[in-house]
């Protein structure tokens, strides 16, 4: 196609259609900036399955009742896990999403809980540390408990019950208070204490694991008289008491882990158990001891490791109860591979590689374009110091990366290690580089500063002619390959390493903390996180981390200004002089030739125009959070490296465990200007954002069709039956209640009987089985399972009588990362066609739909792309043999690859079903309705506003009794749970 010809179809919807046919487009409005999207990886999982191969987060609070269930305070999972005596790991509470919203427990949210306490009745007390609330799970339902005081709570990291009477380490605040079960006032007991953790009461007398004292702390809630009851003890997390005997779980960040008791009566202290296992057993938490068939045991929570551990009561022979460990990153596809705290991103000159850093997993994943899967190029759990081949090289926290023009070469930034390092990402072979002293250090440790070159095997302190570092963060390299600048984060100094010998110079900075602009060494900086360099490579911009700023220094000369940032931590946008940053970390320079920073402080991705001189927001509300969307209500959990590809920046969610796609082109706003009127109604919480489905049916016998409404991935499969009011009529789960597929929906008469029922399916992480259920909830028929009866990347459904049987069929096709397979069965699975919408080798997943075009009384079947370019194909089954009724159309511009949603319905009393279509993912919100050929657009508009971006899905049917379909419209991702009907 000549440049000519091409732009003619960009600007005026003229595109190529299947078979070659000329079709005119209407104009169609793309994502706008700033746009986000989950690029890679999932965060969740071992749901359903045994507790030894699932995946905690960061847990850092259990409980167990008489009969041995584990109730786990999932912190930064943000739910609140449960553990069966059969050894079944499941989700008892919390949708996944952060928030602090009461209710259905499977449907309220959590804040990071890190306590929690069982009382005598069975009620579970919750210390919802990111919401400094208590919270109680009872009768399968959340409340908070109203409390009042002089002192509000301020992140309390401890609770324990007794009798009626809860018992709260407020440790934000540095106090032990106590309060009624049921609520009411605040009563402190224990002042002036030093980040209380976990608690442990024996008759009057509550001892207290003082952490930032290093020692436990006896406090008797009668009187409130205070002694230190045990001394040098390294941090104190977990108590227990059991024989008289206080138990102790201490170490030394997260590395050593120990236990201890000592004697209530005697004073005697005695360590039991000492353990350097940080690949599972690190930080334990919480700590309970019990006893089976009369033998005791100490149970830990580790949450470094996220596992649970039991010892015997000795502290010998340890046991592996739960969680396959939290650094566990899983290989996979794009949406199946689980990332194992991703901090950095480089992707390769040539756009075929991602190249990512884990944190906490210390390892190197690779994820391949072409294949579309990650991989891991080396490392291994356990932090440490190697070089090596694959899982024998040993890294210890990589918190940056450059690489080669050649995309060979990983240059690495291994903070703890204080050492420069390399990586050939072909062989999978690490290299040094440069850097001396102390190897897996903490972030006490003073590694020293010294320029030199050099010193691949010293390990001591000072030696001459030596580079020393300390924990270096951040690296860039120059296009020629020949220099790398690294950002020294705790000696607070910007320096060059020559790649060829590994010598190093002083580029700025004197060392110590402040915030001077200057010359070289006279100059200050206040922890320099990361780097980057102008397209020019002639000047440095630093990420001045603790001083809120981006500093800029002119390399030729080592002039260090200041570009954006007043030294205050906050939020605000606007001229560079004016803008405030909070907490920078991430820099990276825009294909734009703009500067992208992405902020622990605020949780948002700004942009910083050199041009203008001015900062604005690309990404994130300010709330923390997993939600995809436009820019300004999208939510992060931390944002942190960044990496760009094709006018996208690909962003790590540390906490998330997900590669983010945030747009960086967008357009002009379409023609769209106004929302359409209509009805709606919320068919959850407001707050419970992610996704939904939608259909309609006549489920129980009314002269109006039913609104049946399905939860999206994310949550359990709950099913909801409303009247266009918004009124319940059922509600139920499809599927077991700890899965966090979602459930996808439709509805048809399966037996003839003039009654429809409802028909679902699992979407992503759930098997492919079709279940039946009557309109009241009950189940019809446990179903049966499509496809290959495994695949887990969700299937859709739609149901229709597409035979002139006079009962409806239930059609079934893959989600992304299946085939383009279309499958028809009967009510008992038997099936009666199979084919191909697309080329067999398309993966990004079929929606389908029925629906009725020229009033024949059979159903034809509808296709689009779940993801992709936006064509929609039309088939009807014949007597042995499938035909396609048109080369298809696109109902969008077909540049647009966000995939669509659709619909059938007579919206306008015809008699025949129209096609609704439904924009995907990554645009404005949209809807369009066609002709049965795709040819003509009898009417479109916007269901929602403009910053609705994840997508829309449409569903039709008569709810209002008139004869006439509305359309119905939900949000396919990102959005609240906004039911719309629109009457056309």
């Amino acid at each position: 196609m000549n440049q000519k010809m091409r732009s003619l179809f960009l600007h005026t919807g003229l595109v190529i259609g299947v078979g070659g046919f000329l079709l005119l487009m209407p104009i169609f409005a793309h994502a706008e900036v700033g746009d986000t999207s989950t690029f890679l990886g999932r965060s969740y999982t071992g749901d359903g399955g045994a507790a030894l191969d699932g995946y905690l987060d960061m847990p850092k609070g259990f409980v167990m009742s008489t009969n041995g269930t584990f109730y786990i305070a999932d912190t930064y999972n943000t739910v609140i896990r449960k553990i069966d005596p059969a050894g079944t790991l499941s989700t008892f509470s919390g949708s996944g999403e952060y928030g602090s919203v009461d209710g259905l427990r499977q449907l309220a949210t959590w804040s990071e809980p890190e306590a929690i306490a069982r009382d005598s009745n069975g009620a579970l007390y919750v210390a919802d540390t990111g919401s400094s609330l208590i919270r109680k799970i009872e009768n399968g339902t959340v409340s908070t408990l109203s409390i009042n005081g002089d002192t509000s709570l301020r992140n309390p990291k401890g609770i324990l019950v007794s009798g009626d009477t809860l018992y709260i380490s407020d440790t934000g605040n540095n106090r032990v208070v106590k309060v009624s079960k049921s609520g009411g006032t605040l009563t402190e007991i224990a002042t002036s204490l030093s980040t209380p953790l976990k608690m442990a009461l024996n008759s009057n007398d509550l001892y207290v694991a003082n952490f930032g004292d290093d020692n436990i702390i006896k406090v008797n809630v009668t009187t409130g008289s205070k002694t230190v009851f045990a001394s040098d003890i390294a941090e104190p997390r977990a108590l227990a008491i059991y024989d008289d005997e206080l138990y102790i779980a201490s170490g030394e960040n997260g590395v050593w882990n120990e236990i201890w008791k000592k004697s209530l009566a005697s004073g005697s202290k005695v360590q039991i158990a000492i353990r350097r296992e940080t690949t599972t057993l690190n930080n334990a938490f919480d700590m309970a001891i019990r006893e089976v068939s009369g033998v005791p045991y100490i149970y830990q929570l580790h949450g470094g490791g996220s596992t649970i551990w039991r010892f015997d009561i000795d502290g010998d022979n340890e046991t592996l109860i739960a969680g396959k460990n939290r650094y566990g990153d899983e290989p996979g596809s794009r949406v199946s591979a689980l990332l194992g705290r991703p901090q950095d991103i480089v992707v390769t000159p040539d756009g075929s590689n991602f190249y990512i850093s884990y944190a906490q997993g210390n390892k190197i994943a690779e994820y391949s374009v072409a294949t579309n899967t990650v991989t891991q190029v080396a490392g291994f759990l356990r932090d440490s110091y190697a070089e090596g081949v694959g899982d024998d090289v040993r890294f210890s926290d990589v918190v940056s990366m450059a690489v080669s023009s050649n995309g060979r070469t990983l240059y690495l930034a291994d903070r703890n290690n204080n050492r420069i390092r390399t990586l050939n990402v072909v062989t999978g072979e690490s290299g040094y580089l440069t850097g001396a002293g102390v190897i897996n250090a903490t972030g006490a440790t003073d590694n020293g500063y010294q320029e030199g070159g050099a010193c691949e095997d010293e390990f001591g302190a000072g030696v001459a002619g030596c580079a020393y570092f300390n924990r270096p963060t951040g690296i860039a390299i120059t296009s020629d390959g020949a220099t790398l600048y690294i950002a020294d984060g705790s000696n607070n100094r910007v320096r060059k390493v020559v790649v060829a010998t590994g010598n190093t110079s002083l580029i700025a900075g004197s060392g110590a903390a402040g915030f001077q602009d200057g010359i070289g060494a006279a100059a200050t900086f206040n922890g320099p996180y990361t780097l980057t360099l102008s397209s020019d490579e002639t000047t440095l911009y630093v990420a001045d981390k603790y001083n809120h700023s981006i500093r800029a220094i002119d390399i030729a000369t080592k002039n260090v200004t200041t570009l954006v940032g007043t030294g205050s931590i906050g939020y605000r946008e606007g001229a560079f002089a004016d803008a405030v940053l909070a907490i920078p970390e991430y820099i990276d320079l825009g294909p734009d030739g703009n500067l992208y920073v992405s902020e622990a402080g605020s949780i948002r991705v700004r942009k910083l125009d050199l041009t203008s001189q001015t900062t604005s927001l690309i990404s994130g509300s300010g709330a923390r959070g997993q939600v995809n969307g436009a820019g300004a209500i999208a939510e992060w959990n931390t944002p942190k490296g960044m990496a760009f590809l094709n006018q996208t920046m690909y962003v790590a969610d540390f906490r998330s465990d997900l590669i983010r796609a945030v747009d960086l082109t967008g357009t002009l706003p379409g023609p769209l200007d106004t929302v359409k009127e209509g009805r709606q109604f919320m068919g959850y919480s407001p707050n419970l954002r992610g996704g939904y489905y939608v259909t309609a049916g006549n489920v129980v016998g009314s002269a109006k069709e039913e609104i049946v409404m399905g939860t999206g991935e994310g949550f359990g499969p709950h099913v909801q039956v409303f009247n266009r009011e918004g009124v319940v009529s059922a509600s139920f789960f499809a599927y077991a209640e700890h899965l966090r597929s979602g459930v996808r929906v439709t509805t048809g008469d399966v037996n003839g009987d003039g009654l429809e029922e409802i028909i679902t399916a699992a979407g992503p992480g759930g098997r492919p089985h079709i279940r039946i259920f009557n309109g009241d909830g009950t189940l019809y028929d446990p179903g049966f399972f499509a496809l290959d009866g495994e695949f887990k990347g969700g299937v859709y459904i739609a149901s229709g009588d597409v035979n002139g049987d006079g009962r409806a069929e239930i059609v079934v096709t893959a989600g992304q990362g299946g085939g383009a397979q279309v499958t028809v069965h009967r009510a008992d699975g038997s099936l009666i066609a199979n084919f191909f919408a697309y080329n067999e080798s398309f993966r990004g997943g079929i929606v389908v739909a029925t629906l009725d075009t020229n009033n024949d009384g059979v159903d034809e079947i509808l296709t689009g792309p779940e993801n992709g370019s936006p064509h929609i194909q039309t088939f009807s089954l014949e007597p042995g043999s499938v035909n396609r009724l048109n080369p298809g159309f696109y109902a969008f511009n077909p540049e647009y690859k966000g995939g669509v949603s659709i619909a059938g319905g007579d919206y306008n009393g015809n008699g025949n079903d129209e096609i609704i279509v439904g924009v995907g993912p990554g645009a404005e919100p949209h809807v369009k309705i066609y002709d049965k050929r795709g040819t003509t657009v009898l009417a479109e508009f916007r269901p929602y506003a403009r910053q609705v971006t994840g997508g829309v899905v449409v569903a039709a049917g008569d709810v209002d009794g008139d004869g006439l379909d509305e359309v119905l419209i939900v949000p396919r991702s990102g959005g609240g749970p906004q039911v719309r009907i629109i009457d056309l």
